[in-house]
């Protein structure tokens, strides 16, 4: 993890400072990745968005955010947790 010293001397009980190898904190990025793109399926086929909420948040957003879970899940580097962190600012309101 990135951050993982900084985590672990300030005292934060982040997942990243009990996971030297980075399995756990890969698949949790991965469930929660899945979670968070059924929101606009599930929300379409009970009729409370449109399905345009469908196409562009559950295909093309989220289909991105499980791309980039997905390669840091292979590949963990820096730079591919920090794609994972700025792509997870999209879940944030403005």
């Amino acid at each position: 993890s990135m951050y993982r010293a900084d985590y672990k001397r300030g005292g934060f009980a982040m997942v990243a400072v009990n996971d030297p190898d980075g399995d756990r904190t890969a698949g949790l990025i991965k469930r929660y990745g899945l979670y968070l793109a059924s929101v606009p399926f599930v929300s379409t086929a009970l009729e409370v968005t449109s399905p345009m909420f469908a196409v562009d948040g559950g295909i093309l957003l989220n289909g991105y955010a499980l791309y980039v879970a997905s390669k840091f899940d292979k590949e963990r580097t820096n730079a591919n947790a920090r794609k994972v962190f700025l792509t997870s600012l999209w879940y944030l309101p403005c």
